[in-house]
Order: structure tokens, then sequence, then C-alpha cells
């Protein structure tokens, strides 16, 4: 059961599974060792901003998001948004990536 607090959405909820779908279609094509290090590299970047302002620097506080939700079925709006964010921040990187690998096979001569 949802919140009755939840804003009324205009589209259906989708869960997890949708957004790992995702970010399959996203990394295809790429190495096994290409996808660890992008999906490493956007996970660490979203928790940070994630947890840019929570908390203090003096005291631990447990306002700190810890891992994303991979598995749930029945996501609140929160965590539809953090995946949505996680998918647009891997479409991101894959581009930068592809870009700067492109960038590295072209080579200038004189």
């Amino acid at each position: 059961m949802r919140n009755e607090i939840e804003p009324k959405l205009k589209y259906p909820r989708k869960e997890a599974e949708y957004y790992r779908e995702e970010i399959k279609r996203i990394l295809r094509g790429l190495t096994y060792k290409e996808k660890f290090n992008i999906i490493k590299k956007v996970d660490k970047d979203l928790l940070k901003r994630l947890n840019t302002f929570n908390g203090t620097k003096a005291v631990h506080t447990l306002d700190y998001v810890s891992h994303l939700p991979y598995k749930k079925k029945d996501l609140n709006l929160t965590e539809e948004i953090m995946l949505l964010l996680r998918s647009l921040f891997m479409l991101w990187s894959v581009k930068d990536y592809c870009s700067e690998k492109r960038r590295k096979m072209f080579r200038i001569v004189k």
C-alpha cells in the first residue's frame, strides 16, 4: 500500500527490474571491465550527490543513503527518482567514455 501523502502520478509506477533492464540496454556493447568501471563510478558519484547535505561533519548521522534499491518491487517516489537518476548518469557516462575512447583512437599526423 502506498501512502496517501504521496502525490498521485499520471503514469504507472515501475519496478526496479525495469531500471535494471534499462541499464543493461545502455551498457550493451561494452566489455565486462568497462561496464564494471562505469557502474562503480556512477554509483559512487550518485551516492556522493545524494548525501551531500545530509548530516553534519562532526557527528555521523543515519540520514545517509548507503545503497540504491536494486531489487525492490514496490518503489516509493524517492527510490524511483534515484534509479531514474542512476540510469541518466549511466547514459551520460557511457557517452563520455565512448567519445573519449574515440578521441584516443585518432592520432594527429604532422
